[in-house]
């Protein structure tokens, strides 16, 4: 198309590391792949060249770009267990009925609050 379009809602609640890190998942990640998608030769043709939803590992993805910055620059150990568990999350959940990723979750995370909400951030939009 040549344009792109990047709502952003003002006000803007966030702080700089918050920001940065949405900045890299939302444009890094999403923007980057449908800007690129459109160059190539499967553009508008996904079922025919049998592509899978390309959203389920995306989300992962962007996750894991979101607070890439900050294990890069903080001096604390770049732990990215969060980032990882909703990789994982994602993964799981293109198989997995949302019972079936809330049971298998609880290894991981023991607060069913908790591991309810990312069951949930996971399976947003997809069919059970």
């Amino acid at each position: 198309t040549g344009q792109s379009i990047i709502t952003i809602g003002l006000p803007m609640e966030y702080r700089r590391n918050r920001m940065t890190g949405v900045l890299n998942h939302e444009i890094g990640t999403h923007f980057l792949r449908n800007h690129n998608d459109q160059y190539q030769s499967w553009y508008g043709y996904r079922i025919k060249y049998k592509l899978k939803n390309y959203l389920n590992t995306e989300e992962g993805l962007a996750s894991l770009n979101q607070l890439y910055h900050i294990a890069l620059s903080s001096s604390a150990p770049p732990y990215l267990f969060q980032c990882a568990l909703y990789y994982y999350t994602c993964h799981s959940a293109i198989d997995k009925s949302f019972a079936e990723l809330f049971q298998d979750l609880e290894k991981y995370v023991n607060d069913p609050r908790r591991r309810f909400k990312t069951c949930l951030r996971a399976k947003r939009g997809l069919q059970d």
